[in-house]
C-alpha cells in the first residue's frame, strides 16, 4: 500500500523537504545557543509541527515565513563600522 505523503511528494520534492528540515533543526539549536528564545520558540514550534506531522507540508514553502533565518546575514560583525 502507498503511502498518501507519497503520492504527493515526488523524489526531487522528498529531497528538498529533508534538506530544508535539516537546516531548519540547525537554526533551532543556532538561535538556543545565541539566547534568542523568542525567535527559537517561534522557530523551533513550526520545525517541531512540520517534521513530526504526518500529512505533507512545504517545509521549504513555510521556511519563507522565518524572518530570523533571513536576518542572520544582517547582524553586524565583530569589529564592523556600523553607521551612526
Amino acid at each position: 500500500m502507498r503511502s498518501p505523503a507519497r503520492d504527493v511528494m515526488s523524489d526531487g520534492d522528498g529531497q528538498a523537504a529533508a534538506g530544508a528540515a535539516v537546516i531548519d533543526v540547525a537554526l533551532t539549536v543556532w538561535l538556543a545557543h545565541r539566547c534568542r528564545w523568542a525567535e527559537c520558540v517561534y522557530v523551533g514550534l513550526q520545525v517541531a509541527a512540520l517534521i513530526t506531522s504526518t500529512h505533507y507540508m512545504s517545509i521549504p514553502r513555510s521556511m519563507l515565513l522565518w524572518f530570523p533565518l533571513w536576518l542572520l546575514g544582517q547582524e553586524p560583525r565583530a569589529g564592523s563600522v556600523v553607521p551612526v
